[in-house]
């Protein structure tokens, strides 16, 4: 009998974040500021003992759901060929059609096919770079962890020396010019 997947783990993790991060939809009052991300987790083992780990995240709200909704669907996984990653896929859209092929349903769905194709590099042997057709043998790192809107100046000029000299080649702020007070004495 072929490899066969054995069992499906599913975890419910919350980071609660260092700073609150603030962007120009809290400052006009539609949201509130991120102070946590919830990630999914999603373990997968094949009955011949291999394994697949991976994961989604949610910054603000819908976590609950979707951990609720891929613990609905991923029984569906049991007993089935982990290479058939689309059929999978389209089988999982299927067994939650109820609640639509977007949104909630996807982004629970998206942990267990990161799963699925980390499993798939691994019995392959492969990067998973390599077995889906690599491109280029390097990337250039962009880094959008520079500031948010209610990060001090002092705190953006750190972030961004930081990045430089880690080599990124960019760094994005999100930066509030309007609150900016000028310390110079020019």
């Amino acid at each position: 009998m072929p490899d066969s997947i054995k069992n499906v783990k599913l975890s419910h993790v919350v980071l609660p974040l260092k700073n609150e991060i603030s962007d120009a939809k809290v400052f006009t009052g539609r949201q509130k500021p991120m102070t946590e991300v919830n990630f999914l987790f999603c373990e997968l083992e094949t009955s011949d003992g291999h394994t697949g780990l991976g994961f989604g995240y949610s910054k603000r709200a819908g976590a609950p759901a979707q951990f609720a909704h891929a613990n609905e669907i991923a029984d569906n996984l049991i007993g089935e060929d982990p290479n058939d990653i689309d059929r999978l896929h389209v089988k999982l859209l299927r067994a939650g059609a109820s609640v639509g092929r977007s949104g909630v349903a996807v982004q629970a769905i998206a942990a267990i096919d990161v799963a699925l194709w980390d499993l798939k590099a691994k019995r392959a042997g492969l990067p998973l770079s390599k077995l889906i057709g690599t491109h280029r043998d390097s990337i250039r790192c962009y880094n959008t962890s520079g500031g948010f809107l209610n990060s001090p100046l002092p705190e953006v000029l750190d972030n961004a020396k930081r990045h430089w000299s880690q080599a990124l080649a960019a760094s994005r702020s999100r930066w509030d010019t309007r609150t900016t007070r000028s310390t110079s004495s020019a």
